[in-house]
């Protein structure tokens, strides 16, 4: 299930909060283009050959969980300059399947210097971003 399959679209282009308005309340689950955003301009800064996790992007962007950077990941419009693959779970490991998007990941990963172990894991202490203002390492 992607994320096009949870929310649904009025088949006009990306899902905006209208669509999913009752009431004149939104839903604290739509994808909500200004956290988006932020989320994007985060995930900007983390260095090539670096990895972040969805938590600690989360950690960073107010009022945002790691489910939310994952919706974002997952929307980054083709083109646009959001290094995506550079998000993994807190395990160190790429949560995508690899025929959607996870082989792609771990090559652009690799492409990177991002070394992976037998169990397709990173380790998080070598190649673990450390924050905004952290380290800048390529």
């Amino acid at each position: 299930m992607g994320v096009s399959d949870t929310f649904p679209s009025s088949g006009s282009g990306p899902v905006s909060s209208s669509d999913l308005a009752r009431d004149g309340e939104e839903s604290a689950l739509l994808p909500n283009e200004g956290v988006h955003s932020r989320i994007f301009d985060v995930v900007r800064v983390i260095p090539s050959g670096r990895v972040a996790t969805y938590g600690q992007v989360a950690a960073i962007v107010d009022r945002c969980t790691p489910r939310m950077v994952g919706y974002a990941m997952a929307s980054v419009p083709d083109g646009m300059n959001v290094p995506w693959h550079r998000v993994i779970n807190s395990q160190g490991r790429i949560s995508l399947p690899p025929e959607r998007g996870g082989e792609l990941q771990r090559a652009l990963l690799e492409a990177e210097g991002v070394a992976f172990d037998g169990r397709g894991k990173i380790d998080l202490t070598e190649f673990g971003w450390s924050g905004p203002g952290g380290d800048s390492q390529t």
